[in-house]
């Protein structure tokens, strides 16, 4: 790549980022601003492109996931908010991964040079596996973590896979439980078996989480 198309990369990444900044410092963007916002969306041609959007710049500046994924299952229904708080999420990720590509392994380090040396120490066993164990048992912020992933000798389609599969169990009992919020207050006995669905998935991923540790830890 040359440096003309680098520059046009990074610009076209920070874009993004920089208007939620903004967006945040001058309007005040909270969970109830963002669910209305995604709502707004919900009739649109360019919903889908925006709500991947609005995942990676505000994964930018440390919004919880859970309120992106509410505000998508809220906006556009339990599936179809599910499936799209999947794409946003990853590509999120990806993004992280590449800028942290790009900036170096020197300037994260004074940020976080325990995690980028933890990261890189569990790379050389297994790539894909690492990128689908800080999903399950989280070990920093989530910028923080793709960001360090990219400086690390992680592959992209390891990082890639395994965040695919890691990030599912967290968005369906975050869509499980707002759906079910959501049928309880409409009186629906939906609310009961979300609930139920909810619990069945954390602990699955519970379970998923100790055999990780266990298994981490030989």
């Amino acid at each position: 790549m040359n440096k003309r198309a680098t520059i046009w990369l990074i610009v076209s990444l920070l874009t993004p980022v920089l208007l939620v900044l903004l967006a945040k410092q001058f309007l005040g963007v909270n969970q109830s601003d963002f669910i209305e916002m995604m709502t707004s969306l919900r009739d649109s041609p360019w919903a889908v492109p925006i709500t991947i959007g609005l995942f990676c710049g505000l994964a930018f500046i440390g919004a919880p996931q859970w309120m992106l994924v509410t505000g998508a299952v809220v906006a556009f229904g339990p599936w179809e908010g599910s499936l799209l708080a999947w794409i946003g999420s990853l590509a999120a990720a990806s993004l992280g991964f590449w800028v942290g590509h790009l900036v170096g392994a020197e300037r994260l380090q004074r940020i976080d040079a325990q995690l980028i040396q933890k990261l890189s120490a569990a790379v050389r066993k297994n790539g894909f596996m690492t990128s689908l164990v800080i999903r399950l048992v989280p070990t920093g912020p989530a910028i923080l973590v793709n960001l360090a992933a990219g400086v690390s000798r992680m592959k992209f389609s390891h990082f890639a896979t395994g965040t695919a599969i890691g990030i599912v169990p967290k968005i369906v009992v975050i869509a499980m439980i707002s759906q079910g919020i959501i049928s309880g207050l409409s009186g629906s006995v939906m609310a009961i078996i979300f609930a139920a669905l909810a619990v069945v998935a954390i602990g699955v991923s519970w379970l998923a989480r100790k055999r990780l540790e266990a298994r981490s830890s030989l």
